[in-house]
């Protein structure tokens, strides 16, 4: 029933789910910026950009990792990688959404006020 190749096909097993829970970044992102945004409009508009910018930068990560794999050898393009997801973890740490939305709504309210003054 499964593959009995040992400790290695355990941690691909493992690395996979992480992975395939990693890629809904998406659906986080989306929820956590409706939270903190100003106003709906912003939200489509803001959205269409990640996307355009993720796919973007995923041509660019592809292009740099090839080269990377024929230069310098396969094992620095996991590396790379690792480092790259220990940086997205450190800043999803680094997230307050509490204080975060605190500070948008002050900012929507001082936009409001602004708005009517003369």
């Amino acid at each position: 029933m499964y593959p009995t190749q040992g400790l290695g096909v355990g941690v691909v097993y493992v690395l996979f789910v992480i992975d395939r829970l990693s890629m809904q970044m998406g659906m986080v992102r989306s929820v956590y910026l409706r939270y903190i945004a100003w106003d709906e409009d912003e939200v489509t508009t803001t959205l269409s950009t990640g996307v355009s910018l993720d796919h973007i930068v995923s041509i660019l990560e592809a292009i740099a990792g090839g080269f990377i794999w024929t230069q310098l050898g396969s094992h620095w393009v996991f590396f790379l990688a690792a480092v790259f997801s220990m940086g997205n973890l450190y800043a999803a740490i680094r997230v307050r959404p509490e204080q975060e939305r605190e500070t948008a709504e002050k900012m929507r309210l001082s936009a409001k006020a602004n708005q009517f003054a003369p």
